[in-house]
């Protein structure tokens, strides 16, 4: 769990370090890259006899050492710069850090100014807004997720400029607080690991969330963790999102994944496009490739439109947002031909105005005219400038 926040780099090799300190009722341990840290907390046994202090020693050795670990205690000793580690049948020991200064402080979580949220919850959001990854570099601000807090809600948005992720949900805020930040998607994952581990170990409980000036806290019952903020200005996606909708398909999503996925076998990174058709409660998924072949795929959907309607997606990008819905249906809503299509997932029970919903915003591609050669559809290009991406 630590091993996803200590530095990689060996610019200052202090990072690749984790701090032990020993308190009277629990062991802690702090690992930090600068852009994340966090800091876990091991329970003491009443029973034990444990003399407090504190060692700065690598990482990669002690989650080697205690990865396959199987006694049942473990004793830590350290002397001058030496931390001997040892349980009934092994021993190790091993060069620790004599200048302990050299390591950052802890984060201090402050429960002043802060909310709840379910952790498993905040999961969800993670996972719906963070597979919008960027690849290409068209905005540093794009590499985070915009986190909004108003109300008893909380807002997470994320784009890489042809896709947006927004997705709402309640939590517990009683001060009322309302914020905005940048959250680097990078330590967001990692905090879901984090997350992911405490559920299986202690099950569901609340998460208490503290937004600064620079930095996100988050508490739990056993680690404080923080991610450091990207300064800027996110864009206004809601702008994107379409505001009429002319047709309305209620569908599948393991049905709809498996059809995009079958259709898709045909495309290549040059030519990576489905075109979906729509039509008497019948949808066609069609890819054409001059040099690989073709694909057809129908399956049954549910609308009440009464035209063909016909666009074009990345199919790549439907399926990553398929991926990551829990439901076993969702909504896809279009406006026009040509215009970006919108998928929709209804979470739990409640409203939106109670908690909301998941959606997702793809950016079609422009389909390809009797005129027009195969190379000159879409908008899957190499030269493709950076104003032409949509939610930037």
């Amino acid at each position: 769990m630590l091993s996803g926040v200590v530095a990689s780099s060996t610019t200052k090799p202090i990072l690749q370090n984790v701090k032990i300190e020993v308190k009277k009722d629990f062991i802690e341990l702090f690992a930090t890259d600068l852009e994340i840290g966090i800091r876990y907390f091991i329970p003491i046994s009443d029973t034990e006899t444990i003399e407090e202090g504190i060692v700065i020693i690598p990482e990669s050795k002690v989650e080697g050492i205690l990865r396959d670990w199987i006694d049942d205690t473990i004793e830590i000793v350290t002397e001058g710069n030496i931390c001997s580690i040892s349980g009934k049948d092994s021993e190790f020991t091993i060069n620790a850090e004599s200048d302990i200064d050299q390591f950052p402080p802890n984060p201090n979580f402050s429960e002043e100014g802060c909310f709840e949220i379910d952790q498993f919850a905040f999961c969800q959001l993670i996972k719906r807004t963070s597979f919008v990854n960027i690849t290409e570099k068209v905005r540093y601000i794009l590499s985070g997720i915009s986190v909004k807090i108003e109300g008893n809600k909380i807002e997470m948005i994320s784009t890489d400029g042809r896709r947006m992720s927004k997705i709402t949900d309640a939590i517990d805020n009683p001060l009322g607080i309302s914020s905005s930040c940048i959250v680097p998607v990078k330590g967001l994952i990692q905090l879901e690991k984090v997350i992911t581990n405490e559920l299986k170990s202690f099950g569901d409980a609340k998460l208490k969330v503290r937004i600064e000036s620079n930095r996100i806290l988050f508490k739990a019952k056993n680690f404080v963790y923080y991610i450091q903020l990207i300064d800027g200005t996110y864009p206004d996606c809601n702008m994107f999102i379409p505001k009429e909708t002319k047709l309305t398909v209620n569908v599948n999503v393991q049905k709809l994944y498996s059809a995009v996925k079958r259709a898709s076998i045909v495309t290549t990174d040059d030519a990576n496009f489905l075109t979906f058709i729509f039509n008497e409660n019948k949808l066609l998924l069609k890819a054409e490739v001059s040099d690989v072949g073709n694909a057809k795929v129908v399956m049954d959907v549910d609308y009440d439109y009464k035209e063909q309607f016909e666009i074009g997606f990345n199919p790549d990008f439907v399926k990553d947002a398929l991926n990551v819905i829990s439901s076993d249906m969702v909504t896809l809503e279009f406006a026009e031909e040509g215009k970006s299509g919108v998928i929709v997932e209804k979470l739990g029970s409640c409203t939106p105005e109670e908690c909301g919903n998941f959606i997702h915003v793809i950016m079609p591609i422009m389909l390809k005219t009797e005129d027009e050669d195969e190379d000159e559809a879409g908008y899957e290009n190499e030269d493709r400038d950076e104003d032409e991406y949509i939610f930037v």
